[in-house]
């Protein structure tokens, strides 16, 4: 007779712990698919930081613009099959290169990010530094 109460009692438990998880589950639902929507400033800040990555790792100016036109040619690509438009104009001061702040940077870029309703720009100076 203990046994049979034990499992009788261990199904009811297991059973009132799922409709209560069930209630629960309609308060708070996560969409998975919320995480993964492209925004207009995820998009801008993506491209700066890769901008940023491309001087930073550019040993010499020429290097830097051989870098900055395959870094244009991978935006335009990407934009052209994302559903929105990123466009990146960028100029290289050469003699500036290896400036700090405040003195002029050696990449100017504007960033123009264009999707449903959005028409956003951006201009960004960065600095190679030391």
């Amino acid at each position: 007779m203990r046994g049979q109460m034990f499992i009788v009692t261990a199904v009811f438990l297991v059973g009132l712990i799922f409709v209560v998880q069930q209630i629960l589950f309609q308060y708070e639902s996560v969409d998975p698919r919320t995480g993964f929507q492209y925004n207009e400033f995820g998009a801008v800040a993506s491209l700066r930081d890769a901008v940023n990555a491309t001087l930073a790792n550019s040993t010499d100016c020429d290097n830097l613009a051989a870098n900055m036109d395959v870094l244009k040619s991978f935006i335009d690509y990407r934009s052209a099959s994302a559903g929105f438009t990123e466009e990146l104009k960028y100029s290289i001061d050469c003699a500036s290169f290896w400036n700090n702040p405040p003195s002029l940077p050696p990449l100017n870029a504007t960033i123009r990010f264009l999707g449903s309703n959005i028409d956003s720009t951006s201009n960004f100076i960065f600095y190679k530094g030391s």
